[in-house]
């Protein structure tokens, strides 16, 4: 089995650029399964920085004035006051992940 997991973001139809998380779990037999998770909205000040080519985690540490936020709580635990780190974060994917695999596993096939 492989996973992969990942947070970056997007910007919605309506110009909004949101915080988002996903993954994909793939096992040697070809079955694929994807998930995705948290999705919050960035304050302004974040998304026009992102705008003009800036990295998140670049923008992000300015932001919360820390360094290598990326690697510690994450950009969903300074927009979340710590309710959220990114380790939960990406848990709960992994969690989905494993579940939905499980799921197919059992011969079950979501229609």
């Amino acid at each position: 089995i492989g996973i992969g997991l990942e947070g970056g973001v997007f910007v919605a139809r309506n110009g909004t650029v949101w915080l988002c998380n996903w993954g994909a779990l793939v096992d040697r037999d070809g079955v694929v399964v994807v998930a995705g998770g948290a999705r919050i909205p960035l304050p302004a000040e974040i998304s026009e920085q992102l705008k003009t080519g800036k990295e998140l985690a670049e923008v992000i540490d300015e932001y919360a004035d820390r360094r290598d936020v990326r690697s510690n709580e994450g950009a969903i635990g300074i927009l979340t006051n710590g309710a959220i780190d990114r380790t939960t974060m990406y848990t709960h994917i992994v969690h989905m992940l494993k579940g939905q695999y499980e799921h197919q596993k059992k011969g079950w096939r979501n229609q």
